[in-house]
């Protein structure tokens, strides 16, 4: 007979506030313990009893599971030494909880199982994100070292303490306890494919997230804010944190790295620079490669750089779309790669922290390493675009570029910007150059000294050589683009409006361009005549599309004869997840299986064809209390379902 063996499927866990511990719940019902019993179909209490602390405390987790976590009612996780399911072990230890933490996320099998760490309500609206708080000094909140395959959904990473372990209010780290503060929001080293989606990591005592060696990672709606030290560090080790695949942001906020977070007030305080013992990067990395892709970021009000990927290799691509970096302390956008920037809103005032009553004074680092809007380095053959953009300096240039091993074709292509300078800040004298080549050390020597800054159909005004800037350009304009946010010195205010006046000389003047986004920072359309700068006069703002390939549709008509597909509350562009239709064990609850020509079987909707039983005729059943009452028969030590074989009892020989 047919002999068929059952895959092992994978299994849901869930926690909620009400729940019991690995002995008292199995951990797969969402379900409050009833309050006696072991091993009820409860949900746990505490996330540990599913991914349990590192060191030799027991786990349930195992790769391609679910995890759900309620947060209904504010409901709070603790996450370090005292949580449930701690004991006092060589790793875990009173005198040491900053190594008391959750081990790493098991890996999924492959990107189509992924493991699962999801808040309760991440497919509605995440309305309600769990809170997984760190306390006395733990190292990590969540823990990604190694795990391949991972989607975290909707969770809240804080702690709760208003200290900064190395800052200006400095936490307790002489002796236990330490308090309720802890080092790291998210970690993650030698890591693939993972989505983080509605992820809010806030308020941490040194970093939001650390993260090397990552290959193909989605950040999506994502809130990096006021991490103590740095919001995204890809620091993992001098030399050995190089990064690889394509790694997009889109709809991510980061912002006030280098600031504390006032608990439980939540607002930005104690900011302090590099000159001061910090370090404020919104993005930092070591030396990397890869592909970073940027869609609708704001990486804003960061005590040092902006967007730091002046150590990229080389191998691989940097692309900003309909993205703001406003009001960093250093420099807003740095890169090293073949870059396309487009529709973007750079502000370049870097004194944004002077004076400021979040900011630690004096020594506070204003616009550090020259305050330069955008900077970049070349590597053998960068090629850089500049698009629909609007750029502002207070800084020494509005764009800087350097390097020592230039080929001699390297290059920066410009269309269709505003490029408005200011008022140096360390020097009150002077402007914001337009544009400086510095080479290899800083005096434009070499190849990379000479890079052309290949400039047409932009609007051009407050810089220092105003009256030859345009020179030789066909359709560029010097003259004051009449911006709504006023002319002045200085601009010390946190939201820049960058939106034309209607005597703009900016407005109908734009190259169309082919191949480029009509798509305004505004998301809007352009129409048939473009104005120059990232925002197009006169147009309301509209609802979003899903051109571009980028998840922009709020509703599922949106996606309606576009070539787009609802999933996940979100209209998409990318090929069509898998669901229970594609054969693929997707769904969740026996609910999602009905009337979809599916069955529920191990708990799990199936699309497959059912497994056979002796309900099809088969000999599949092994015992014979499995035949009982099921108008089957027991023969040669085998359930079965044909009629009875004949014997001498039926009258034939």
């Amino acid at each position: 007979y047919l002999l068929i063996i059952s895959p092992a499927y994978s299994a849901t866990y869930y926690v909620r506030p009400d729940g019991g511990t690995a002995t008292q719940c199995t951990g797969m019902a969402d379900a409050p313990y009833p309050g006696s019993g072991s091993n009820r179909p409860c949900a746990f209490s505490h996330p540990f009893w599913a991914i349990g602390p590192i060191g030799n405390h027991p786990t349930k987790m195992a790769g391609g599971d679910t995890l759900i976590i309620d947060g209904s009612n504010n409901a709070q996780y603790m996450m370090g030494w005292g949580a449930p399911n701690i004991q006092d072990t060589t790793v875990c230890y009173y005198l040491w909880p900053w190594g008391c933490y959750m081990r790493s996320v098991p890996s999924g099998p492959d990107p189509e199982h992924p493991t699962r760490v999801f808040g309760k309500g991440w497919n509605s609206g995440c309305e309600n994100p769990p809170q997984l708080w760190g306390t006395e000094r733990a190292s990590i909140v969540l823990n990604l070292h190694g795990s391949d395959n991972v989607e975290v959904q909707c969770i809240e990473i804080t702690d709760h303490s208003a200290c900064q372990e190395n800052g200006p209010s400095a936490c307790n780290r002489s002796s236990p306890p330490y308090g309720l503060w802890a080092q790291t929001g998210l970690a993650a080293t030698d890591s693939d494919n993972v989505l983080l989606k509605n992820v809010n990591i806030h308020g941490m005592a040194y970093r939001g997230i650390q993260a090397g060696r990552i290959k193909d990672w989605t950040i999506e709606d994502v809130d990096i804010v006021a991490n103590a030290f740095v919001g995204w560090d890809g620091d993992v080790g001098a030399f050995n944190s190089s990064n690889s695949g394509t790694i997009t942001f889109t709809r991510t906020n980061i912002l006030f790295s280098g600031c504390g977070e006032t608990y439980p007030g939540q607002k930005p305080h104690n900011c302090y620079s590099q000159s001061q013992g910090g370090y404020g990067d919104g993005v930092g990395t070591h030396q990397t490669g890869g592909n970073w892709v940027f869609n609708n970021v704001d990486i804003s009000h960061n005590t040092s750089d902006g967007l730091d990927l002046l150590y990229h290799n080389g191998n691989g691509s940097i692309t900003i779309k309909r993205s703001r970096f406003e009001g960093n302390a250093g420099n807003q956008v740095k890169v090293a790669a073949d870059t396309n920037i487009e529709n973007s809103l750079i502000v370049g005032n870097c004194g944004f922290f002077n004076n400021n009553s979040m900011t630690k004074q004096p020594g506070f680092d204003n616009c550090r390493a020259g305050g330069n809007a955008l900077a970049i380095a070349f590597n053998p053959g960068t090629d850089v675009s500049i698009y629909n953009s609007t750029i502002t300096s207070n800084g020494d240039t509005v764009i800087m570029s350097s390097g020592s091993n230039c080929l001699g074709k390297e290059s920066i292509v410009s269309r269709n910007n505003v490029y408005l300078g200011g008022i140096e800040w360390y020097d009150l004298y002077d402007k914001s150059a337009l544009y400086y080549a510095s080479g290899a050390k800083g005096n434009g020597d070499g190849l990379c000294g000479s890079v052309p800054f290949d400039d047409d159909y932009s609007v051009i005004w407050g810089t220092k050589y105003v009256q030859t800037d345009c020179n030789g350009k066909a359709h560029s304009i010097c003259q004051d683009p009449k911006l709504m946010e006023p002319l002045v010195k200085f601009y010390t205010g946190d939201a820049f409006d960058a939106h034309l006046q209607s005597t703009s000389p900016a407005i109908g003047k734009a190259l169309i361009l082919t191949g480029k986004s009509s798509l305004d920072y505004n998301n809007n359309e352009r129409g048939t005549v473009w104005d120059i700068g990232a925002i197009e006069y006169g147009i309301v703002s509209t609802q979003p599309t899903c051109k571009d390939g980028i998840q922009y549709c709020l509703t599922q008509t949106d996606c309606t004869s576009n070539g787009h597909y609802w999933y996940n509350n979100t209209c998409n562009t990318q090929p069509q997840p898998k669901t229970c239709a594609d054969g693929i064990q997707y769904c969740l609850t026996q609910t999602d299986c009905v009337n979809n020509a599916h069955y529920w079987y191990n708990n799990t909707c199936n699309a497959q064809p059912k497994p056979k039983t002796c309900a099809d005729g088969i000999q599949y059943c092994t015992t014979q209390a499995t035949c009982e009452g099921q108008s089957y028969f027991w023969y040669n030590n085998t359930c079965n379902a044909q009629p009875k074989p004949k014997t001498c009892a039926d009258g034939i020989q």
